[in-house]
């Protein structure tokens, strides 16, 4: 029994649906994205924990069908999301002119789009093809998505993940690669291609890494796990689905799956932490410059009478 689990979910998603409407009016697609598919999968998580706690009973079968779709697709979807973010990092940083507002934002609203919604729709229908069972019950963890351990099963469910990382991760080496050849002056270039301030880019650019080097190893860890005990042959449909309405149950956890519970609640905690940091940055700020002007009203409300003439 893991009475902590459903406790952790519930507060990690209450803890982001504090951050989404304070923060909502300057978020972008992708950073909202993040925060609502990590909200979603808390809630899920939370919810699982609690019907299975200690059982591995047939309960909810519809619930399992769009859950564990929905949880499966945050493996990839917050990647992409993550991508997004560092691709417009990638373009403040550089030399290269930043497109005019209308088309720029376009653009990048139509990117960011495809990458949040219409990339994992096409993710839980790619998995249906090696789906060899309609989900797996796990003890005290619920429900879980089954994959056909195969060639394809690598192809369609575990390489877009890692390839999304990838991509990512070359977005963060080109950003990097412009902030060291501009670093003496970098702040002052960034002033004149955005808003964000250097310790916001910065915060933007760690938050991102950390988040993307969990889904790497998250992603690097099911492929292993789901090899380990050897791949089978797709030889059709008819023969992958042959037994997709038995529904296989796990008494016990496994590493991976003790693991990947858990990925949801650390990503979860680290946008917090970032969002965190940038509102008491903010708040520093304004009581500096409150500070700043109650010193210059004292200064100017202060008058050297000494060379008054006296009565």
């Amino acid at each position: 029994m893991h009475a902590e689990l459903p406790v952790v979910s519930f507060l990690s998603a209450a803890f982001l649906f504090i951050i989404i409407p304070l923060h909502y009016a300057r978020l972008s697609i992708a950073h909202l994205s993040i925060l609502v598919w990590l909200a979603v999968g808390n809630i899920i998580q939370g919810v699982n924990a609690i019907v299975w706690t200690g059982n591995t009973e047939m309960r909810i079968p519809v619930w399992c069908d769009i859950s564990t779709k929905v949880v499966l697709c945050i493996n990839v979807v917050l990647p992409a999301c993550i991508v997004c973010i560092c691709r417009q990092l990638e373009l403040l940083s550089s030399s290269r002119e930043i497109p005019c507002p209308p088309r720029g934002a376009r653009n990048r609203t139509i990117l960011e789009i495809a990458c949040c919604t219409a990339l994992p729709v096409l993710y839980a229908t790619l998995h249906s093809i090696v789906q060899d069972h309609r989900f797996t019950i796990v003890a005290d963890f619920g429900c879980t998505p089954s994959i056909l351990p195969s060639v394809p099963g690598i192809f369609l469910v575990w390489l877009p993940p890692l390839a999304t990382c990838a991509i990512g991760f070359t977005y963060i080496g080109l950003v990097l690669a412009h902030y060291f050849r501009r670093r003496a002056d970098f702040t002052q270039y960034l002033v004149t291609r955005t808003h964000l301030t250097n310790a916001h880019f910065m915060r933007l650019l760690v938050t991102s890494t950390l988040q993307l080097f969990l889904l790497l190893i998250l992603a690097i860890s099911s492929i292993s796990s789901d090899v380990s005990g050897g791949l089978r042959p797709w030889i059709s449909w008819a023969s992958v689905h042959a037994k997709f309405l038995q529904v296989p149950r796990l008494a016990t956890q496994t590493p991976q799956i003790v693991f990947a519970w858990w990925a949801i609640p650390v990503l979860s905690l680290i946008s917090v932490i970032s969002f965190a940091v940038s509102d008491a940055q903010a708040a520093l700020e304004i009581l500096e410059k409150r500070k700043a002007g109650r010193e210059r009203s004292g200064s100017e409300s202060w008058i050297d009478t000494s060379d008054l003439p006296r009565r």
